[in-house]
């Protein structure tokens, strides 16, 4: 029994007291406030650098839109204009081609029809 008391008596000096208790308990909550306060600060950091990339990449990508839009309207009157071309260069070969056979036919037709109106009855 001496010897368990004697064990005691010696760690008694080692526990902790109220005061020390309310110490630890004071210093922990500094603590705590401390890394709330930094995790407030990076979480408000990280959030403006987001929005900042954010409106980055936004702004990127409007730019694309727009220089694709413009190559695309630049192609779409390219295309327009050659196809343009390409049909006024048919349309004149047609009436090339219309015009050829009627000068060609018509006055063999006019004969034709002159030769049956005198010589058949």
């Amino acid at each position: 029994m001496n010897t368990r008391l004697t064990k005691l008596e010696a760690l008694i000096p080692t526990l902790a007291t109220r005061e020390d208790l309310l110490k630890t308990k004071a210093e922990m909550r500094e603590d705590l406030l401390e890394t709330k306060a930094e995790m407030r600060e990076d979480l408000l950091r990280t959030k403006a650098e987001m929005r900042e990339d954010l409106l980055t990449t936004k702004a990127e990508v409007r730019e694309d839109l727009l220089n694709t839009r413009r190559q695309l309207e630049s192609s779409i009157q390219k295309i327009e204009t050659a196809l343009h071309s390409e049909m006024t260069k048919q349309t004149w070969t047609f009436i090339k081609w219309m015009s050829g056979l009627l000068v060609t036919f018509l006055p063999s037709l006019i004969a034709a029809t002159f030769y049956i109106a005198r010589n058949v009855h």
